[in-house]
Parts: structure tokens; sequence; C-alpha cells
């Protein structure tokens, strides 16, 4: 069982390597009232700041829901552990880099960013955007620190497990 059919919009997806229809994720992300946190915004001023941060490009803040429809069909999945969230991590989606990051104490970028992440991309009310470094994120990925999405538990079922159960979205209780 690999095709699924959303029970909410009807669409079919790839159930082996989408956990959750894609058209429905995108759309959920974008209702999110607070998707794009003041720290991650081009918009805010960069003097409040005196950390480290990440800002989404002006282009993709501009075009999020593109780059929404984009990250929920080709992104992955993974557990952050050290924070106990499900993490939604795409790399350059639509084909460039979604962010830069400014060091502390400035206010200008001093390098590009060239995954989105969406953290606690599993909530309506708490999933947030970001840009982030893929090859830190790879390196987390070896070191045990994000965990990939696990396969569906029922016995022959070769799709994906929705986040946060252990069955994929055919056999989810």
């Amino acid at each position: 069982m690999s095709e699924v059919s959303c029970d909410t919009c009807g669409e079919s997806f790839e159930a082996r390597v989408l956990a959750c229809c894609p058209s429905c994720l995108a759309a959920r992300w974008r209702a999110t009232e607070r998707l794009v946190r003041e720290k991650h915004d081009p918009a805010a001023d960069a003097s409040r700041f005196d950390t480290y941060r990440s800002i989404l490009t002006p282009r993709t803040k501009a075009e999020l829901g593109e780059v929404l429809k984009h990250a929920a069909r080709h992104g992955r999945w993974y557990r952050d552990l050290d924070y106990g969230m499900w993490v939604h991590v795409t790399r350059e989606p639509l084909e460039r880099a979604p962010g830069v990051g400014i060091p502390a104490g400035h206010e200008t970028a001093e390098h590009a960013l060239d995954c989105l992440f969406i953290a606690e991309a599993d909530s309506a009310e708490e999933a947030h955007v970001f840009a982030a470094d893929g090859q830190r994120h790879e390196a987390q990925v070896r070191a045990g620190v994000f965990v990939p999405l696990r396969g569906c538990e029922r016995p022959g079922c070769e799709n994906l497990a929705v986040p946060s159960d252990s069955h994929c979205s055919a056999h989810a209780k």
C-alpha cells in the first residue's frame, strides 16, 4: 500500500515518501498565525537582537506559500531529540537559499543558509519556520540529534509513519 488518498481533500500521494497529504500540510502551515517569528523575519530591526539569528530572505518570505508547498512535497521529517519536537527540513526549496545568518552584534548577513526548517511542524498552533545550515543539520543527523521519520509498524507496509504515530496515514489509529 503506497498510494494513499487524503481523507480531507482527496489528493492522492505516495505514502512511501510522504508521511501525510502535502496539500493539507502546506495549508496547515500557511494558516499558522505566527509561522514567521520576529527573530527570523527579514523586516525586523536587526539591532534589537544580540545573539546569532537566521532570517528568511525577503523573497522567501514574500513567496512563502509556494515555498511551503514545495517543502511539503520535497522535505523530510525528523525528530529533534534535543528539543523533543518534530521538524520538517527542506534543502534549497525552489532551488535557492531560503535565508541568511547574522552573527551576534551584527546588523547584516554574513552567510547564506541552504535549508528551510519548520520546527514543531506537526502543530497547527506552534509551527514556525526559519533557515539553517544544511551541513550542520547533516552532522546532527549523523550524531543522532535528528532522527529520520520511521516506517509504518503494520506488517508488510512500506509507508512512512505519520509524525507522532507509529502507523502511516492509511493505518493510523
